[in-house]
């Protein structure tokens, strides 16, 4: 069973898009039109206004500075613009009214996207895209200890990050449990996991809730050595639901976590 207490963005194309003021931001002179594709592509009086946003990995708004590459993809074209470090906003105009997915990304900051589902007035497609950082190395759990009840029965854990999470910072984490020593964030390694875990800021380490009865209804039996890793998640991660296993398959977490602790299940 998988618990979470974020909105579960299920794919590419959908996304938690957090509103922030514009002010600030500028306007990119690098536009393009259907044309300049190549391929024959016919035109409209459609406009798309994509500005970006950027955020440390405490998931803090920042200044949005380039450069930054921007792709759209459509049915019958590919557009692209690049960003100069004075540039903000991507603005493509004479576009039909249509289906459109947009990349964008940046040295040092993992890809993002989105697509065309935000519409605003006056034949204005308006695609707001977040960035987050690439984790540095300092993102990473240094360590994680399994607290077992065998009486109750019940089992917790405490994992201690590298970093402390600073004033109106953000920072979860996802726990995965497996039945052998190569448990990690990659689908198929682990057999359970549990991202309701949450830092607080100011501190570096947090103690998740009893977690037995929920490992027990995940399949891991009683006498079952269980070995547990967690990762960080970032402002990019995505969560994508397997139907034929139950479990989430978790992208753009960081991956510089190595600890591992195992118990026997009680």
């Amino acid at each position: 069973m998988f618990h979470g207490r974020d909105s579960v963005r299920t794919s590419f194309y959908v996304f938690l898009l957090i509103v922030v003021s514009m002010a600030g931001c500028r306007t990119s002179d690098n536009t393009q039109s259907p044309a300049d594709d190549g391929a024959g592509a016919t035109g409209g009086d459609w406009t798309m206004t994509i500005p970006i946003f950027m955020y440390d990995e405490f998931e803090r708004p920042v200044p949005a500075v380039g450069p930054f590459s921007v792709t759209v993809t459509a049915q019958d074209r590919t557009l692209h613009a690049a960003l100069s470090a004075a540039d903000s906003i991507a603005s493509f105009s004479n576009l039909p009214y249509q289906m459109y997915v947009i990349t964008v990304s940046r040295d040092g900051y993992l890809t993002a996207g989105g697509a065309t589902q935000y519409v605003s007035s006056n034949k204005n497609f308006y695609i707001p895209i977040q960035l987050y950082p690439v984790p540095s190395t300092s993102t990473r759990i240094d360590s994680i200890i399994n607290v077992v009840n065998t009486a109750l029965p019940e089992v917790h854990f405490k994992l201690f990050t590298a970093q402390t999470v600073p004033a109106r910072g953000v920072r979860s984490l996802v726990i995965f449990a497996g039945l052998t020593p190569y448990v990690g964030s990659q689908y198929g390694t682990y057999v359970f996991a549990f991202d309701n875990v949450a830092e607080a800021p100011g501190t570096s380490a947090v103690e998740t809730e009893g977690l037995y009865r929920q490992m027990h209804e995940a399949g891991i039996q009683t006498g079952s050595l269980v070995y547990v890793t967690a990762r960080i998640k970032t402002g990019a991660s995505l969560t994508l639901l397997d139907a034929a296993t139950g479990l989430m398959i978790f992208s753009n977490l960081e991956n510089n976590t190595t600890a591992v602790t195992s118990f026997i299940m009680p």
